[in-house]
């Protein structure tokens, strides 16, 4: 009886472990274009760096970089703004999602970008 109370429990606890992660993981942006040498790190984890390419969703928190002779373009979801990060680029793209818009912040910390701001729906 109580094996199958634990099995239970375990289980229960499982499923909202996932739910937490799933809920999390909401993208606010779209990869568009990749050029060269670009690489998306997640959790702070440089040793799983991620290669995007066309379609890739981008999500709070993750950091783009740029190796030489390359950029990334990237479009957030909710007003279409366009954003190009240039060659030997580093940048962090946050965003907290309330509603229809997005609360979008790029920060970056070495090299390069270009905008294309539209009207927002949410904050830039």
């Amino acid at each position: 009886m109580k094996t199958k109370k634990n099995i239970l429990f375990a289980i229960i606890i499982l499923v909202f472990t996932f739910a937490i992660q799933g809920m999390s993981a909401t993208p606010i942006a779209v990869v568009l274009k990749v050029k060269g040498k670009v690489y998306i790190v997640r959790g702070g984890n440089k040793a799983n760096a991620l290669k995007p390419k066309r379609g890739f969703r981008l999500e709070d928190g993750d950091k783009l970089m740029t190796d030489k002779k390359s950029y990334v373009a990237i479009r957030f979801i909710d007003d279409g703004s366009t954003v190009r990060i240039r060659a030997n680029s580093t940048c962090f793209i946050r965003g907290k999602k309330e509603k229809n818009e997005i609360l979008k912040n790029i920060q970056l910390a070495v090299g390069t970008i270009f905008a294309r701001v539209t009207k927002q729906k949410g904050k830039l």
